[in-house]
Parts: C-alpha cells; sequence; structure tokens
C-alpha cells in the first residue's frame, strides 16, 4: 500500500515535470517516522523489563549470600548497577517522548532524532550490551548457590565468557537497530533533496531486513543460553 502511494507521486511528479513537494513527501514518510519512535520505545521498554527481572534475581541473592560478605557486595554492587541502568532508560523514554510531541518540521524532529542515536542512545546500548552478562551471572549465581557459597573453578573461561557476551552482544544490539537508523538517514536524505529516489529502494530493502531480524533475535536468545551453560560448566 505504501509503496503504491510512493509510485502514485512519483509517477505524478515525472508527468507533471515539477519537483516533489515536501508536503507530498512528508505524507509518504509521517507514518515510517511514527513507527521509528515506537521501535526506539520498543527496545527500551524490553530491555526495561530486562533490568527488573534482573534486579529480582539480584534481591534473590542478596539474601542468598547474606553469610558470604565478597558475593553479597558483588550482588549489591550489580544491583545498583542495573537500578542506574533502569533510571537512565526511563529518561530516554521522557527525551523521546518529547522529541515526539515537538512542534518542529519534520527535517528538524529528524536530526534531533540522529543526534539522539548517535549520543544518548549510544550509551543505552553498550549499557544493554553489559546487561547480559549481568543477567547470566545473576542467573547461575542464583541456580548454583551452595549454602552462600559460589565458586567459580576456571575464571578463564568464565571471565572469557562473559567478555564474549558484551562483545557479540553489543554487535547484535547495533545489527539489530540498522534498519531503523539507515531509515532516518534516507529520509534525512530524501527530505533535504526533496525526492523519493531513497524512500522507494527502503521499501524493497524492508524485506529483506524483516528476515534477518528475526535470524539474529534466535542468535540473541540462543547466545545468552550458551553464556549461561558455559558460566555454570565453569563453576563445577
Amino acid at each position: 500500500m505504501k509503496n503504491d502511494i510512493i509510485q502514485d507521486i512519483w509517477e505524478k511528479g515525472k508527468s507533471q515535470k515539477r519537483e516533489i513537494s515536501m508536503q507530498e513527501i512528508e505524507q509518504v514518510m509521517k507514518p515510517s517516522i511514527r513507527r521509528q519512535n515506537f521501535t526506539f520505545k520498543l527496545f527500551i521498554w524490553i530491555w526495561l523489563l530486562i533490568i527488573f527481572m534482573t534486579m529480582i534475581l539480584d534481591g534473590m541473592n542478596i539474601a542468598g549470600y547474606a553469610i558470604n560478605p565478597p558475593m553479597l557486595i558483588t550482588q549489591i554492587v550489580l544491583t545498583m548497577v542495573a537500578m542506574i541502568f533502569a533510571i537512565y532508560g526511563i529518561q530516554l523514554l521522557s527525551e523521546l517522548s518529547i522529541i515526539e510531541r515537538a512542534d518542529e518540521s519534520m527535517l528538524s524532529v529528524l536530526k534531533r532524532r540522529l543526534r539522539f542515536y548517535r549520543s544518548k542512545y549510544e550509551i543505552w546500548n553498550v549499557m544493554m550490551a553489559a546487561m547480559i552478562p549481568i543477567l547470566s551471572f545473576a542467573v547461575i549465581t542464583y541456580i548454583d548457590n551452595q549454602n552462600g557459597i559460589y565458586r567459580i573453578n576456571q575464571p578463564i573461561v568464565f571471565f572469557g565468557v562473559i567478555l564474549m557476551q558484551f562483545i557479540f552482544g553489543y554487535f547484535i544490539i547495533k545489527v539489530a537497530q540498522y534498519p531503523v537508523l539507515k531509515e532516518i538517514k534516507i529520509f534525512l536524505s530524501d527530505l533535504e533533496s526533496q525526492v523519493l529516489e531513497g524512500t522507494q529502494k527502503l521499501t524493497e530493502m524492508k524485506k529483506h531486513w524483516r528476515r534477518w531480524g528475526i535470524i539474529f533475535v534466535i542468535i540473541a536468545m540462543l547466545l545468552l543460553l550458551w553464556g549461561i551453560w558455559q558460566a555454570i560448566q565453569s563453576t563445577s
């Protein structure tokens, strides 16, 4: 449907030998721009849910390791880290709402959104990559709690897995967000040039992105489960 609208506006512009107006371009882009904002918020809400689940596990671990001072301190610190991440995520949701409600041109809104993504949202990406090993640690310390004692018998393997989880987690997060970032850049280019060439190509590209998106979600889940399994093995 959207592709038909783009094609119709494009053909009219060509037949009348005139530039496509800014209003026509914005008409095509508005639904996608609203969806972009929803996607950013959805990413944040998903990770906030993961953070709150981790904090619940950390809370149970604090009670479970009350007689073990080093582990107790570790669990308290990780809980505080998760809490800081959650506060930052809530702040991002607030800023996204402000951008969405801003009484500005579509071009200005997209520029603000791109700056937001490259600065504050990038910090969030790093935080969420860190949440993957933090969640894994919360799970395995809960599972392997032996009367308040937790041992890491293979520390090199253990910390190697944590590092790999962080690196691959960050990579997968960036890949998952690539379609939205690419769409913003294409819309900015089309608006500045008053054309719809990039937007036309984008419609076809999205079909391939959906397939890859499903694949990367599966990879992310397998990575988390593998990390938890390896960490459990390193303690046994």
